[in-house]
């Protein structure tokens, strides 16, 4: 078996937990070599007994955790035809909306929507039911922006978990597209444009958990999105204070709105957003090309009564 021989397979699901069974035609994604982890504990049975041998542990299987790289690509021809990744943004809470953009904003839904994974390693098959996440978003100029997911769902039953099978034919309908790489991408911070930016970071954050219960097979109810705590990371040239003052920012917090957005036609571009962005440490010296930068980590924020709306992705 090949290590390299390797292939992701992702649908919706609806309900919760329902194999959609994805197919190689329809269903196929180019990623990065993907991470399969299972979620286990081991516990002691602690019992006594005539002698010193030990009793075999218990062995609690409750998930799978899945990692993997995928390309931010175009979406094709149109700025109404959404995204193929767009659904592993929906299964990291988000809600998808459809007009002259697709637009991907933030929601606060504990029980959200999620995916089926099927992951091949050449021979042998994975089966994740119930995925949710969450994702990094970053590039650095001249190279290609790539989103870093990293999902965790239910076991599809013991015989699913691994089993023999023939590798797919895949079928790719957008992985012939080049990515959108990191060029022409206007970064505005509050009312400040034009500063020189070396490097772009963005973090869902979002916290994952396993809502046990005895009814279930594996005693999991369903994993769940309980929060997030978004942050970006942004490298920019220094300049003068009474330009761009990050110190200020950060001594008195400033809450300023950080747009990043691409240029292209339609359907190759893309835009994020982070509302009420504030400084949550002091910003960092650092060099790059020998000239003095700050590498600075901002947090979106809320506007209560406002539950919602700190985070946005669009594709235009």
């Amino acid at each position: 078996m090949l290590h390299s021989k390797s292939l992701i397979l992702a649908k919706i699901e609806s309900p919760y937990g329902t194999d959609p069974t994805p197919t190689a035609l329809a269903d196929s994604f180019v990623t990065s070599i993907p991470e399969i982890t299972p979620l286990y504990e081991v516990r002691a049975r602690n019992v006594v007994q005539p002698s010193f041998g030990m009793q075999t542990d218990l062995v609690i299987g409750q998930g799978i955790n899945i990692k993997f790289q995928l390309e931010n690509k175009p979406h094709g021809s149109s700025a109404t035809t959404a995204p193929k990744l767009g659904i592993f943004l929906r299964a990291c809470g988000f809600t998808q909306t459809i007009d002259t953009t697709i637009d991907y904003n933030v929601n606060s839904s504990h029980d959200g929507e999620s995916v089926t994974i099927y992951y091949y390693k050449d021979g042998v098959l994975h089966k994740a039911l119930g995925c949710v996440g969450t994702f990094k978003l970053s590039a650095v100029p001249n190279d290609k922006w790539v989103y870093d997911f990293d999902f965790t769902g239910l076991y599809s039953g013991k015989a699913s978990l691994a089993s023999d099978v023939a590798f797919p034919s895949a079928t790719y309908t957008t992985e012939a597209i080049a990515p959108i790489l990191f060029r022409s991408a206007g970064l505005i911070i509050g009312a400040i444009s034009g500063l020189v930016y070396k490097k772009f970071e963005f973090d869902m954050g979002n916290n994952i958990i396993p809502r046990l219960d005895g009814n279930s097979a594996y005693g999991v109810k369903r994993y769940s999105i309980a929060g997030r705590n978004p942050k970006a990371n942004i490298t920019v040239e220094a300049v003068a204070l009474s330009t761009f003052d990050p110190w200020s920012d950060f001594e008195t917090p400033t809450a300023r709105s950080i747009v990043v957005d691409t240029t292209g036609t339609a359907g190759k571009s893309f835009k994020l957003s982070l509302i009420n962005a504030v400084p949550d440490a002091p910003p960092q010296y650092s060099s790059e090309e020998s000239v003095l930068c700050y590498d600075i980590s901002y947090k979106p924020t809320i506007t209560p009564p406002n539950a919602d709306g700190d985070v946005q992705i669009i594709y235009k």
